[in-house]
């Protein structure tokens, strides 16, 4: 008996379905089926396609003027670390791409702020994966963009609270790494990239001087001056 319930078990669980994902839009419907985007239009004709790895899709009306914008997140991994793309799409006569955003290791989301109308999408600011290698903690600084309408645009001048909170999580982080490790070089390059993150995301906030601190007080190499440049000239592109 016990043999016959576990045959059946086994063929109930290699016949289940892949699941589906499917959303409506205007003359549009939306899947995601076996890690593929497949986009149908009114006579169920497959308009767009687009294959994934690991996906997320959700409908949001980035810029509030009534229409819904479509935003997959994809990710992979990378020395056994998540690594984000973020894609936008946008609903006319057909669907097309508005902006492609790499987040590295830090999974977007959405939010809003007093400060602004509109959804913002928070990422990783990956033009500082160069400071991610295989034997470092894995971190990036933040960026927030608004959709305009047109294009996507950076808003990181207009916000400040969501930089000192991320920082706050950082600097936990780094202090419970140098209270095990110790401070010096050795636990500064390996905790280069959180600390590199907490630089941007303190001159993101307009905090230049809280900027500097973290270098004087985390980075126990010599070679300060030269790390400051190298972020400076990363921030100036």
């Amino acid at each position: 008996m016990k043999k016959i319930l576990l045959i059946i078990f086994l063929f109930l669980f290699i016949n289940i379905p892949a699941q589906t994902d499917e959303y409506s839009f205007g003359s549009f419907t939306i899947r995601l089926e076996n890690k593929s985007l497949i986009a149908l239009d009114s006579l169920n004709q497959i308009v767009f396609t687009k294959s994934c790895l690991n996906p997320t899709l959700t409908l949001t009306d980035l810029d509030r003027d009534g229409t819904d914008e479509m935003i997959l997140i994809d990710s992979t991994s990378t020395f056994d670390q998540p690594d984000y793309h973020l894609f936008i799409y946008g609903f006319g006569n057909n669907i097309f791409l508005i902006d492609s955003v790499y987040s590295g290791v830090i999974q977007p989301f959405e939010t809003e702020f007093a400060e602004l109308d509109g959804t913002v999408l928070i990422t990783g600011d990956a033009r500082f994966n160069i400071f991610n290698q295989a034997d470092k903690q894995y971190y990036l600084p933040i960026k927030c963009s608004m959709y305009d309408g047109l294009k996507m645009v950076l808003v990181n001048d207009i916000l400040y609270d969501i930089f000192m909170e991320e920082n706050e999580i950082i600097l936990g982080s780094i202090n419970d790494y140098i209270n095990v490790n110790g401070k010096n070089c050795n636990s500064a390059e390996a905790l280069l990239p959180e600390i590199v993150a907490a630089f941007v995301n303190y001159s993101n906030a307009g905090e230049n001087s809280s900027a500097s601190q973290l270098i004087n007080n985390f980075y126990y190499c010599e070679n300060k001056d030269e790390l400051i440049n190298k972020i400076n000239t990363i921030l100036e592109k």
